[in-house]
């Protein structure tokens, strides 16, 4: 098994509790971690035989820029679920999901929550 990272893919988008933030947006980044068997990739050379790394910050793409949520709980759900229904070769899958300048009286570069699958 062979691990393949995605780091720090960046999107804009309006996900959370407050009212504002579901106008005005704020900043994700997103971490992929994917255990996959890569011998067949590494033996036919053909992306058919990969996991397609574009399609999976594609398929968390499209989730982030979704429906608005509140929490990012819910957010990471939704893209680890996706993930993992749309690539059956993986054997774990691993999701950072952070939230840059969350809305809180302390000041702090992020949050982060992060969580794993293992069909």
């Amino acid at each position: 098994m062979a691990l393949l990272q995605i780091k720090n893919l960046k999107f804009r988008a309006r996900h959370g509790h407050l009212d504002f933030e579901r106008v005005i947006g704020n900043n994700f980044e997103v971490d992929l971690l994917f255990e996959t068997d890569i011998t067949s990739a590494a033996e036919s050379d053909d992306l058919d035989n990969a996991l397609d790394y574009s399609l999976a910050a594609a398929i968390v793409e499209d989730v982030i820029n979704s429906e608005p949520v509140l929490l990012i709980e819910t957010l990471i759900t939704k893209i680890g679920d996706q993930l993992i229904g749309s690539f059956p070769q993986v054997a774990m899958l691993e999701v950072s999901l952070r939230k840059l300048t969350p809305p809180m009286e302390t000041g702090c570069d992020y949050v982060e929550l992060t969580e794993r699958w293992e069909p």
